[in-house]
């Protein structure tokens, strides 16, 4: 991440980020997010998907999850769920399976746009410790 994103500076994320909120539709968005994970995981070391027949290659290695029919927003949200505990306990943290609903008790106080917001808040932040 760029080094004057390193704070989490809402203000200039709104700035860096505004042609994606207004000049493009939500489709759009989607296939630049998704264009922006396969250049990332490239950088990172994984399957190149960008260049000629990636998408191809994307579309046959990914077939279980684009075909899958059950899919739908809660079952994402338990996969990525299922997911960034898997990340925190690869950095060193101590959670489990059993613990998240008793861990995250006191966050279901906070009203759903708010999480929303703060779960892109720790996005940022887990990015600069990465």
């Amino acid at each position: 991440m760029p080094a004057d994103f390193l704070d989490c500076n809402l203000n200039d994320l709104l700035a860096a980020s505004k042609c994606f909120r207004n000049c493009v539709s939500e489709d759009d968005r989607l296939a630049a997010l998704l264009y922006v994970r396969t250049v990332w995981l490239a950088a990172a070391g994984g399957t190149d998907y960008t260049g000629t027949g990636g998408l191809t290659t994307l579309m046959d290695e990914a077939s279980c999850w684009t075909c899958a029919k059950n899919l739908d927003a809660p079952t994402r949200q338990a996969i990525q769920i299922y997911l960034d505990m898997q990340n925190a306990i690869d950095a060193g943290a101590d959670v489990q399976s059993a613990d998240v609903q008793s861990g995250a008790y006191c966050l279901r106080c906070v009203d759903m746009e708010t999480k929303r917001k703060l779960l892109l808040y720790l996005e940022c932040a887990l990015d600069n410790v990465r």
